[in-house]
């Protein structure tokens, strides 16, 4: 299970893979803990999402269609 850490004020994000984890994270970056929104991302999202960016789309896959 992942975890998404969103900064309310930056709006930027980032993840932590285990719970442990998070707090750790969240001093690397600098953040303060009471600006960040952590939401628990089971694993039915993690294919085809990217949990960094939060984009769903898979790198490279927009152009597959046109690369022939």
């Amino acid at each position: 299970m992942f975890y998404q850490i969103q900064n309310l004020k930056t709006k930027k994000q980032l993840a932590s893979a285990t719970k442990s984890k998070i707090v750790k994270t969240i001093k690397e970056a600098g953040w303060k803990i009471e600006d960040c929104k952590i939401v628990a991302l089971d694993d039915a999202l993690k294919n085809g999402f990217n949990i960094k960016t939060g984009n769903r789309n898979k790198r490279g896959r927009q152009f597959l269609g046109r690369s022939k």
